[in-house]
C-alpha cells in the first residue's frame, strides 16, 4: 500500500472538520483516528487536503488571517462562510460555489473574481475595514439583491464587480465619495445603465460629488428606474 505523507496542517483541518459536523470537539481513539485517514486516503487518493475542501458545508474561522486564491474553487458543499479573523480572501477562492448562500467577513481585500458564479449567494454581510473589491468579484451572483457597503471605507467599484448579479439595492459608504471607472461594474444587472431598476442609497454629503461624477450620472441619469434615495 502507498504511504503518504499528511502535514500537521492537514491533520488539524481534519479536526476542524469533524468538530464543523458536530458542534463539538469529538473525542476519537487513537485507532479510530488511524482508520479514519486510512479510509480519507485511500478514498481520495492521498488527496486529504482536497478532501477537506470539498467536504466542508460551513468555512469558519476566528484565527485564519488569509484565505488563498482558488482555496475553495468550484465546491458545490460550501453554504456559508464566517472569516472573522481573514485579512484578505484571494482571486477565485470561491468562485463557482454554486450552493454557497451567506459571506460573513472582515477581509480589508477580497480579490479578483472571489465569488463569481455563486447563484444562490443572498447575503453579504461587510466590515468596515474593507478598502479592496476585486474586479467582478460578486459578478454572476444572480441572487445576490442588495449590497450595504454603508459602515465601510471602501473608495472604489470596480469594473464587473457586480455584472449580470441580482443586485437592485446598493448603499453607498456613509463617509466618503466613491469612485467609479466604469459603468461595467453593474453591467447586466438591475441597476446596470440598461437594467429594470432598483435603488440607490447615496449619503447626501456627497450628492454633488455624485452626480457631477461623469460614470456614476451615466447610470443615476440614464437609467430611468432606478430611485435615488439621499441619506
Amino acid at each position: 500500500m502507498a504511504l503518504y505523507a499528511i502535514s500537521d496542517t492537514s491533520l488539524n483541518a481534519l479536526a476542524d472538520a469533524v468538530r464543523s459536523k458536530t458542534g463539538v470537539d469529538t473525542q476519537m481513539s487513537l485507532e479510530e483516528i488511524i482508520a479514519a485517514i486510512h479510509a480519507v486516503v485511500v478514498h481520495t487518493n492521498g488527496d486529504l487536503d482536497g478532501m477537506i475542501a470539498r467536504t466542508l458545508e460551513v468555512v469558519e474561522s476566528d484565527t485564519v488571517q488569509s484565505i488563498a486564491a482558488y482555496a475553495f474553487y468550484n465546491n458545490p458543499v460550501v453554504r456559508t462562510v464566517v472569516a472573522a479573523a481573514a485579512k484578505s480572501i484571494g482571486e477565485y477562492a470561491f468562485c463557482d460555489c454554486i450552493n454557497l448562500e451567506r459571506v460573513s467577513c472582515s477581509a480589508a481585500s477580497i480579490g479578483d473574481y472571489a465569488f463569481l458564479g455563486c447563484n444562490m449567494l443572498n447575503e453579504i454581510l461587510f466590515d468596515r475595514k474593507i478598502l479592496d473589491i476585486g474586479a467582478g468579484a460578486f459578478a454572476e451572483c444572480s441572487s445576490l439583491e442588495s449590497v450595504d457597503l454603508r459602515d465601510t471605507y471602501l473608495p472604489i467599484i470596480m469594473p464587473n464587480t457586480f455584472a449580470d448579479s441580482g443586485i437592485r439595492e446598493l448603499k453607498l459608504p456613509d463617509r466618503r465619495f466613491v469612485s467609479l471607472p466604469s459603468t461595467s461594474a453593474f453591467a447586466g444587472s438591475p441597476l446596470g445603465v440598461d437594467g429594470n431598476g432598483g435603488v440607490i442609497y447615496l449619503p447626501l454629503e456627497y450628492r454633488v460629488s455624485y452626480e457631477a461624477n461623469t460614470v456614476w450620472s451615466a447610470i443615476l441619469g440614464n437609467n430611468k428606474n432606478i430611485v435615488i434615495s439621499y441619506e
